[in-house]
């Protein structure tokens, strides 16, 4: 059985509504901090910073991995077509080169009398 880790259309929507929902709070802390006084509530406010940084890239790295996931398979399958493809047609070739020799041996004279007739006028 095939492990499906793809991600379904929703489920990509909803990464990207998470992702928009860290980038806007990453902002809009990003424009307070300056105005904040206490410096405990500045560093809290800076490791915050942080932990959205790093858990943005961890979302934008997982969808890239999808995504290249997705795409590897997608070139797989036509890779895999295409091969299908060349077979049949290395198949069909074969067949039409075979059906040119029964075709030649059934009527072997018509090569060689037209040749004879022409040459002996």
């Amino acid at each position: 059985m095939q492990n499906n880790t793809n991600l379904a259309p929703h489920e990509m929507l909803e990464l990207h509504e998470l992702i928009s929902g860290e980038i806007v709070s990453l902002k809009r802390t990003q424009a307070n901090i300056s105005m904040v006084n206490d410096n405990e509530l500045k560093n809290y406010m800076q490791q915050c910073l942080n932990s959205k940084k790093t858990a943005i890239e961890q979302i934008q790295n997982f969808i890239s991995t999808q995504y290249n996931s997705y795409n590897n398979q997608n070139q797989n399958a036509q890779n895999q077509g295409n091969q299908n493809q060349n077979t049949q047609n290395q198949s069909n070739q074969s067949q039409d080169n075979q059906n040119q020799v029964n075709k030649n041996n059934q009527n072997p004279q018509e090569g060689g009398g037209n040749s004879s007739q022409n040459s002996s006028s």
